[in-house]
């Protein structure tokens, strides 16, 4: 991540939907480098919707992101590809607030790519 392109576009948070953990039960090495990447001055959030815990805990995550989103700062989302995580992340965003809704219902909404394929 650039900090300067972040900063040019006002982010004032960044949404790691990396998974910490990879498919060995090791550290994964794109988490590692997102972690190290991190700029001064901006928040950094890891949330991933792949893992029952943090699925969870997504009323911090999104209350988080409302706040900056209200402030009309940036708030950039990133997962490895960008077709999964990271898009079912800003599509749950507003969802968690609509009872009938909930997160469970959110997660299930979009079918994986990689089940498609």
């Amino acid at each position: 991540m650039s900090a300067e392109w972040l900063r040019w576009n006002n982010i004032h948070l960044v949404i790691n939907c990396l998974g910490r953990i990879n498919a060995y039960n090791e550290e994964d090495v794109n988490w590692r480098t997102a972690v190290d990447a991190q700029v001064e001055g901006i928040n950094y959030i890891p949330w991933c919707i792949n893992f029952r815990d943090d699925r969870q805990k997504h009323l911090w995550p999104f209350d988080t992101m409302k706040a900056v989103l209200k402030r009309g700062e940036g708030v950039y989302v990133h997962c490895k590809s960008g077709k999964d995580r990271s898009a079912i992340t800003v599509y749950a965003l507003p969802h968690p607030f609509v009872p009938r809704f909930g997160m469970f219902n959110v997660f299930h909404a979009l079918p994986s790519k990689r089940e498609s394929s």
